[in-house]
């Protein structure tokens, strides 16, 4: 009975960890679309996903603009993530891939 126990702490611990991390990436795109929406420069728009707290190197960013001023600029944003330790890797996949999308209106030109 015990092990059965552990297995589900261990799994809600683990959907728990993915929600956190979910809200983390919807967080970044939002905050990501507010910076794309006063700026045309698409590093300025990266450096605010990885202020986030991503890892730069699992997370994938897409910016889309429309025609200048007013128009709408929607960033998207990819994050893998491992699914859980190593000891529930016969139960889960190896990683999740987590993603958000925010569009604001551009207040640039």
């Amino acid at each position: 009975m015990l092990p059965l126990v552990a297995l589900v702490v261990a799994g809600l611990v683990q959907v728990a960890r993915l929600g956190g991390e979910s809200l983390t990436v919807l967080s970044a795109a939002r905050e990501a679309a507010r910076t794309a929406a006063v700026t045309v420069d698409d590093g300025e728009v990266r450096r605010a996903v990885i202020a986030s707290g991503l890892d730069e190197a699992r997370t994938d960013i897409l910016v889309e603009r429309g025609g200048g001023l007013g128009t709408p600029v929607t960033v998207s944003v990819s994050y893998r993530t491992p699914a859980g330790p190593p000891i529930l890797s016969w139960l889960l996949p190896a990683e999740v891939t987590l993603r958000a999308r925010a569009t604001m209106r551009q207040e640039v030109g």
